[in-house]
């Protein structure tokens, strides 16, 4: 400290100064600044007093939640957990109700596996009763061809008479020079063509229709099918363009038939078929009309 009369530092535990003999006295500040400037040091501002709960809440922590005088971390909410256990129960519940789903598609398969075998097996057997049908079919085609013939045979040869579905209108000038006559046809023709008839129906829908059969039981024959011009007066050759001739074996021999590939009124008229053998030798079938049914 100082002495406040020659300004020389002197000792604080002495009353005296050294330098010029003094008496300095006790010094009122503590420290001799104030004691030099002849005043008294200012006083110290008063410390506020603060509340224990208030220090608390200012320093931001509470002694009851430290230990140890460590601050412990603060508690987070576990948001993410919770999310992911929501996220795992819905993907539970999604793939068991797949699995339900799955199960109910299979058996479903299954069912249809089962009704597609069974429908198989039923389409199978149609196929071979539908074969078994055709194969009667044709037996009783080929019987009933038998059984016209022996009618037509024992029709004509009563007194005479013959019978009025087989008689045609003829054409003037139709007979074929170059061609033997039919009287006395071979016996290897079973059945002639006859009488048929066109349908508006038929002719509205366009389809094709089989005019005309003839069954026959000797092999190596040609059949060539012919109709009546009336304007040449002569007869023409049905063109591939509009008939088709389809041969197919039946029980016993050939059946030959001339089919219309579209119905039309132009189909009306009179036909027949000219049959040579393998010796060159020619044979004319019966004539007959196709008509148009109103």
């Amino acid at each position: 400290m100082f002495c406040k009369f020659c300004g020389e530092t002197i000792d604080r535990r002495t009353m005296k100064c050294a330098s010029c003999g003094k008496s300095v006295g006790p010094l009122a500040g503590g420290v001799g600044f104030w004691d030099l400037a002849g005043q008294p040091a200012p006083a110290s501002p008063a410390a506020p007093v603060v509340n224990p709960g208030e220090m608390e809440q200012l320093q931001g922590w509470n002694p009851v939640n430290y230990k140890n005088g460590k601050q412990p971390a603060a508690k987070k909410l576990p948001i993410l957990s919770i999310v992911a256990i929501v996220l795992a129960l819905v993907l539970l519940v999604m793939i068991i109700m797949m699995r339900g789903d799955i199960r109910t598609l299979n058996r479903n398969y299954e069912a249809l596996n089962r009704n597609y075998e069974v429908m198989e097996q039923k389409y199978v057997e149609l196929e071979q009763r539908n074969a078994e049908l055709e194969q009667k079919y044709e037996e009783v085609s080929s019987e009933r061809s038998w059984f016209e013939q022996l009618l037509d045979d024992a029709v004509g040869n009563n007194g005479g008479e013959t019978d009025p579905q087989n008689e045609t209108e003829v054409p003037e000038d139709s007979a074929d020079p170059t061609a033997p006559g039919n009287e006395g046809y071979p016996d290897w023709i079973i059945k002639q063509p006859k009488e048929e008839k066109l349908k508006m129906g038929q002719i509205a829908s366009g389809a094709s229709v089989v005019l005309f059969t003839l069954d026959v039981s000797k092999e190596n024959l040609t059949f060539c099918w012919e109709k009546y011009d009336m304007e040449a007066k002569d007869w023409i050759e049905v063109d591939e363009e509009h008939f088709e001739v389809e041969e197919k074996e039946i029980t016993g021999g050939i059946r030959v038939s001339l089919k219309l590939k579209v119905c039309s009124e132009d189909a009306c008229g009179t036909y027949r078929c000219r049959i040579v053998d393998e010796n060159g030798l020619e044979y004319l079938s019966d004539e007959a009309l196709v008509m148009l049914d109103k």
